[in-house]
């Protein structure tokens, strides 16, 4: 059975109304009713702010909410959040609250695998000296690059052959893919997304597209033929044709700018070999 509201509310009045007949013979005050219409509109509040202010997606007090280190009373989810701090840095090179644009402190945590946050600290220190500013890049890099690594060798352990007997043979061997342990087939980036390969050239074309303003197609030219890409485990330039990245992109504070690995990194961490890159062609 359903109820209508007016008439579960006329219920309760006619239900109350006893007490106050009792309260008003007895010389007691009935409540104040602005104080009822107050609270009443702060849990209205409370309730439209269990969802995230940028995508409307309903939210889990428990699980779903990011827990701002500012004083922000606005609720987020956690890829709103990071997509939010990501697209800042990525702007303005520092990592500030889309609502009242506190600077962040990020920091990756390899033992749980996740993103912490705290407010930065700015101003001066006790003798009027400026504080150091936030290296951001080479510190979350560093910070997630003991997890990328232990995921390609997770990967290649994955994927590694074993030698079992050949079929009509006794004694010759051949390789056999092994089953894979887990159904993730494919390489993952630290941040939970795919790595995939791709051609330097398309790499290069991926990450202007992703640019507010096109550059001059000499420029784009020069780019291709002298890549700036660097991998982010070795710390070298790429040197090889092909190069693996995340598909997710800029859209993490984790990699805000670009995440990529040489193919001599993934070959080495993935199947513990060391390759002969095949340098690109010099323009």
């Amino acid at each position: 059975m359903f109820e209508i509201p007016w008439r579960r509310q006329a219920r309760a009045v006619e239900a109350e109304a006893p007490q106050m007949e009792a309260r008003v013979r007895s010389g007691s005050r009935s409540p104040n009713p602005g104080s009822s219409s107050k609270e009443a509109k702060e849990a209205e509040a409370a309730e439209e702010q269990q969802e995230c202010v940028i995508c409307c997606e309903e939210l889990n007090c428990q699980t779903s909410i990011v827990k701002l280190p500012c004083n922000c009373t606005a609720s987020y989810c956690h890829l709103c959040w990071d997509r939010s701090l990501a697209a800042s840095i990525f702007s303005c090179n520092r990592a500030l609250c889309p609502s009242c644009r506190c600077p962040m402190r990020v920091d990756f945590d390899p033992v749980q695998g996740r993103l912490l946050f705290e407010r930065a600290v700015s101003g001066t220190t006790s003798d009027g000296s400026s504080l150091p500013e936030d290296n951001w890049h080479d510190r979350l890099y560093k910070q997630a690059r003991p997890m990328q690594i232990k995921l390609l060798r997770l990967f290649g352990a994955q994927a590694e052959p074993v030698r079992t007997p050949g079929v009509g043979s006794g004694s010759a061997v051949e390789d056999v893919p092994q089953q894979p342990k887990s159904p993730a087939l494919e390489p993952k980036c630290v941040c939970g997304s795919r790595l995939m390969c791709v051609s330097v050239k398309d790499r290069i074309l991926a990450f202007i597209s992703e640019s507010s303003s096109s550059p001059h197609p000499s420029t784009i030219e020069r780019l291709i033929l002298n890549p700036p890409i660097v991998c982010d485990i070795c710390d070298q330039v790429v040197q090889g044709q092909h190069v693996w990245t995340c598909e997710n992109g800029r859209r993490t504070v984790l990699h805000a700018v670009a995440y990529d690995v040489c193919e001599a990194c993934f070959a080495h961490h993935t199947k513990g070999e060391d390759m002969e890159v095949e340098s690109r062609p010099e323009g």
